[in-house]
Formats: structure tokens, C-alpha cells, sequence
């Protein structure tokens, strides 16, 4: 996963020629997917995890 989001690597290395260079070589192959709206782990209940006994006999 790259450490930063691809719309800012501009303007944290500097250099829009070589931003581009490096992202056209690392983002050849790739998809990219931006995920929006509410995470669905919110909206699940925590329930408790079940104890599970084992009876050697």
C-alpha cells in the first residue's frame, strides 16, 4: 500500500516531473478503488466470543 494517497505525492516530493516518473512505475499494473461512505465494522454488533471447553475424557 503506498504511504501516501497518489493525489498528494506532488506536492510532498517536490517535483511534478519526477512524482510522475515514479508513479507512472509503480501504479503500471495497478487499480486503484476509493472507498467512501461508513465502514460496514461499524455497523456490526461486538458480540462476545464463545468459550470453547474441551473434555479430555
Amino acid at each position: 500500500m503506498l504511504a501516501r494517497m497518489v493525489e498528494h505525492w506532488h506536492a510532498w516530493i517536490g517535483d511534478a516531473t519526477i512524482a510522475d516518473a515514479i508513479l507512472d512505475r509503480i501504479m503500471q499494473r495497478n487499480h486503484r478503488f476509493t472507498l467512501t461512505g461508513d465502514s460496514l465494522r461499524a455497523q456490526r454488533p461486538k458480540t462476545p466470543k464463545k468459550e470453547i471447553n474441551i473434555d479430555p475424557s
